[in-house]
Order: C-alpha cells, then structure tokens, then sequence
C-alpha cells in the first residue's frame, strides 16, 4: 500500500496492520500523527516524510526493514516499540524531542548524522545488535540511557550542544571524534571505550559505577558477567 505524497491533516492509524510493504514516502502530517500498537508486517518506508506535530509509536512492532531517513519531526514517541528489522533514522531532523524509552532494536540501527533537538530519552533502550548514531548532533543534552547493545555502540564525530550523562551497557562505545562542549559524565558497563580525537571542553568523568536504573536483558542468555572497561 502506497501513501507517497499524500497530505493528513491528522493521521490516526491505532492498532492498524500493515501487509508486506507500506510506504509514506515525502507524506505531509500536518497535526499530530498516531500510530501507537500499529503491526507493520513488512517492509516499511517513511523516507523524507515530514511530520509537523506530533508522531506517537508507542509499542508499534516492525516485523521488517523501517526506513525513516530524511523524516522530520515536530516530536516524537517510540515507547516500547519494537523493531525486528533494520532501522535507519539518518538524516532525519527531531524538534523539541524524542523519546525511545523501552524500545527494542533486534537487528541493526542507524541515527547517522541526525539531529536531535533539545530533549533525547533512550530509558532501558535495547539494541542486540550494534547502533550507529556517528554524526549526529544532540540538542539540549539531558541523558543518554541507560540503554544496553550486544555490540557496538557508534557516537563517533557526534556532537553535544550541552553536557549530561551518558549511561550504557555494550561491549565497545566509540567517542572518537565526539565534541563534548560542557563535559560529560559517562557510566560504563562491560565496555572498552574509544575516546580517540575526542574533544571535551570541561571537566568530564567516565566511571565504571553501576546505574541506579535498571537495565533490560537485551535477548535470552545475554551473558551478564562484567568485564572490566579498559580505554582501547
């Protein structure tokens, strides 16, 4: 089913099942847009899709590929959305915020050079696979996390307009390049850290301390032993 082009004055699509290929490419949503427990059994496209209020997920499951590059977005929620397929959000513009709390990524994921606007929350965000969000400008910086990869987690060349805490569980996190103007304070567990080329322009902590959150088990038989991090 193809939606290209096609102008909503407001889309509530709820519960709504997708068949093997949806497509909103270059769609308008002028006011809100809902797709909360929407089924996208197949491939989905949403490329340069531009929604001007707000777009709520919420435990959406995408059985497929989803595809958002390009999207803009007034706000958005991806509350306990599933994703079973690739994701890719690159290039894609996030206004006043965007909120991926619960949400499971079970294959790859890419925010390369996405620009999130003044609020980002990934709360017990999941990733089984690695993330890539290399690129990507962050707005009002508040947190990041706790989320938990298999992999590796990717913020090279990111850039953060204020300092905060970043707070993850993986097995690599790569800061190289990575602009820090107010400092960061980033909690590791598990993790080897690559901090090549990165730029932190105020005093700034990484630590091996636990979170007080607690963290989601990313898929069944995730060893749970930690390792010591180590700077590589």
């Amino acid at each position: 089913i193809s939606f290209s082009k096609a102008v909503f004055e407001q889309g509530l699509f709820d519960h709504a099942s997708f068949g093997d290929k949806v497509n909103f490419n270059d769609a308008i949503f002028g006011k809100a847009a809902s797709f909360a427990s929407a089924t996208f059994l197949g491939a989905s496209s949403m490329t340069s899709v531009r929604f001007g209020g707000s777009a709520v997920f919420n435990s959406a499951q995408f059985k497929g590929e989803v595809n958002f590059v390009e999207a803009t977005f007034d706000r958005l929620s991806f509350k306990n959305a599933s994703f079973e397929g690739p994701a890719s959000f690159s290039s894609a513009q996030i206004g006043d915020a965007a909120d991926f709390s619960g949400a499971a990524f079970k294959d790859t994921c890419r925010f390369v050079r996405t620009e999130f606007g003044n609020r980002i929350t990934f709360l017990n965000t999941t990733f089984e696979r690695d993330a890539t969000l290399s690129n990507s400008k962050f707005g009002e910086y508040s947190g990041f996390g706790p989320l938990q990869a298999t992999g590796v987690i990717n913020l090279a060349g990111a850039n953060f307009a204020r300092g905060g805490t970043v707070n993850v569980r993986c097995r690599v996190l790569v800061l190289d390049n990575s602009t820090f103007p107010d400092g960061v304070t980033i909690r590791l567990v598990g993790a080897d850290v690559d901090c090549t080329r990165a730029n932190f322009g105020s005093p700034s902590l990484i630590t091996t301390r636990e979170p007080s959150d607690r963290y989601v088990p990313a898929s069944e038989g995730t060893d749970r032993n930690e390792r010591t991090p180590r700077l590589v």
